[in-house]
């Protein structure tokens, strides 16, 4: 719960006058499995790779956990996190070149 706290507090969830206690209720209550994960095991290696994959700073992942989503905490890195990723860089979200743009406007 601690840690869980650490991440709400250092992010801010945009908001000075957030109610740390109330949203770590909302939490724990949608996602008691959380209570269950090793800091140094679990939550701290997804939060560095959302960190660090994703950009995501504190502030991002407080919004993250506390909008609901906080099973994201309880994927794995290898078999989920980064795939999806990947998948989600490289197919969905990759850059669109003026190259590209062109040639489709050829084809039209």
């Amino acid at each position: 719960l601690d840690y869980l706290q650490s991440i709400l507090l250092e992010g801010d969830i945009s908001d000075p006058k957030a109610d740390i206690p109330k949203i770590l209720g909302k939490i724990v209550s949608v996602h008691p499995h959380l209570l269950n994960l090793s800091v140094d095991g679990n939550l701290r290696p997804r939060m560095k790779f959302l960190a660090s994959s994703c950009r995501m700073n504190a502030t991002h992942v407080a919004k993250v956990v506390s909008g609901g989503s906080g099973s994201v905490l309880t994927l794995s890195v290898e078999k989920n996190l980064k795939p999806t990723i990947d998948f989600l860089l490289t197919e969905v979200f990759s850059p669109v070149t003026m190259q590209d743009i062109e040639s489709k406007q050829k084809m039209l």
